[in-house]
């Protein structure tokens, strides 16, 4: 149970960090790019929305989310401020959805409750989607 609720807490941090880092390189990329970048940190909004529900009915506190989400929407900005181009706002992003599934496998793989296992499966799927979308834009770098 320890392992199942630190894997949920884990995806909410990193779900929350991704959303307020998307929102940051959005203000620092093309029109066309920040539309995409707002509506993946929307996904991700709701993905840590909706596991925060399933820990709600285990009992937990998420906590610790905001300071983590800070510090990586601080980073999203000194990297836009330090690079000319899209180039390594694409390359962090690329990286965090690596993270990001790494972390939602992790939460799958731990979670036994029918319910719990579909919201992550469902949110799995569209993170696969942009993961993919952040790997195509980096190469094409």
């Amino acid at each position: 149970m320890a392992d199942r609720i630190q894997n949920l807490k884990r995806a909410v941090r990193v779900l929350s960090m991704g959303a307020r880092f998307y929102e940051s390189a959005a203000r620092c990329v093309n029109p066309r790019l920040a539309e995409r970048f707002r509506a993946i940190a929307a996904e991700r909004r709701e993905a840590a929305e909706d596991i925060g529900v399933r820990l709600d009915a285990l009992g937990a506190d998420v906590g610790g989310a905001d300071l983590w989400a800070r510090l990586v929407a601080w980073y999203g900005r000194v990297i836009g401020w330090l690079y000319d181009g899209n180039d390594a706002i694409i390359m962090q992003l690329a990286d965090h959805e690596d993270r990001t599934i790494r972390v939602m496998r992790g939460a799958l793989e731990t979670s036994s409750a029918a319910p719990e296992r579909r919201v992550i499966e469902k949110h799995l799927a569209k993170f696969r989607e942009s993961r993919d979308l952040m790997k195509g834009l980096r190469e094409a770098g």
